[in-house]
């Protein structure tokens, strides 16, 4: 199969056909955030769903929990081992975006694989907390002149000025109608700009240009971005920050995530931690600054300043220690 070395079928007496496709994309390292994401799905569905999975590797770990996942709840998993020599020869200089990997650009390759078996699907992102029901995005009639259900980004009008496009998207969410992607060969013109240019949101950018005027624009709550960034940094006492109710989708954009330690006292944190709570991953932990490979004391410094607006002096001065130390040390 072109772009992919190995599929694994979980619990193959599970039905495709009539099933609502989801597409989740992750490397090795964030197999488990997908199986969170994979577990928030399944609290707010009617398990007439199938999940394809794809990333460059998967550990045994891992597949077992998707695999007691598929049989316990007889739910339809795919898991696509991507080539590698074809993530090779992707653009890998991420100037502007650290905390973007090149796992962006899996679902590209995704849409390419299943448009062989599947006519629609929905792709998530694994910094996602599904917080209702999604069927809207399968109620919708598309024609040929829609290839994707997509949601504004936050930053639309300055993105799409700055790429040429009547409007932009955010990627994280997409239902994507297959049939025209493989019609429009989407994949390959997708992968050929990539390499032609560099693009600051990666392929977010390409997708936007090739789908100007060919996707429908839905609603904020099925794709709702919640900066943890932006909340700790604005709010005088992120804890008393809620939640958005009417979110069905809601998206941890940003370099600040739900599993990160130093935003524990978000709502919207909370929220995703009570799902991994009850996911086959509980016992992942959260991440600390000290697991970040670039700029540490940043993060240090973030924990810190977030310590201090909730009152919490002693650990406060602590983080401000470990802040000093990591800069003095070029951490």
């Amino acid at each position: 199969m072109k772009y992919i070395t190995d599929k694994i079928i979980l619990n193959k007496n599970s039905e495709l056909k009539s099933k609502k496709n989801i597409i989740l994309c992750a490397d090795r390292n964030y197999m488990k955030y997908v199986g969170i994401t994979m577990t928030s799905i399944l609290m707010h569905s009617d398990k007439q769903v199938a999940f394809h999975i794809f990333g460059d590797e998967i550990s045994e770990a891992d597949l077992k929990k998707f695999k007691n996942i598929a049989e316990s709840d007889d739910i339809y998993i795919s898991i696509y081992l991507i080539d590698k020599d074809v993530l090779q020869r992707l653009p890998k200089n991420i100037k502007t975006n650290r905390h973007i990997s090149i796992a962006a650009y899996f679902r590209i390759i995704a849409y390419a694989v299943l448009a062989e078996t599947i006519n629609y699907g929905l792709y998530m992102d694994c910094d996602i907390l599904v917080k209702g029901k999604l069927d809207a995005f399968w109620n919708y009639t598309m024609n040929s002149e829609i290839t994707a259900l997509v949601v504004q980004d936050n930053s639309e009008e300055q993105n799409a000025q700055r790429v040429g496009t009547a409007r932009y998207f955010n990627s994280g969410v997409m239902f994507v109608n297959l049939t025209e992607w493989k019609k429009n060969s989407f994949t390959e013109r997708s992968l050929k700009m990539i390499s032609e240019q560099d693009w600051p949101f990666l392929d977010q950018d390409v997708l936007n240009v090739l789908l100007n005027n060919k996707s429908v624009f839905l609603n904020t709550e099925y794709n709702y971005q919640y900066s943890l960034s932006k909340l700790i940094d604005d709010s005088p006492c992120p804890s008393k920050e809620k939640l958005c109710e009417d979110a069905v989708i809601v998206h941890y954009i940003g370099a600040s995530k739900p599993w990160h330690t130093w935003v524990q006292c978000c709502q919207g944190a909370k929220a995703w931690v009570a799902v991994k709570q009850n996911s086959m991953w509980n016992d992942v932990k959260l991440s600390g600054p000290e697991t970040i490979k670039n700029h540490t004391y940043k993060y240090w410094h973030k924990f810190a300043r977030v310590a201090k607006k909730e009152g919490h002096w002693s650990a406060m001065f602590k983080y401000y220690w470990n802040y000093c130390c990591s800069k003095v040390l070029g951490k």
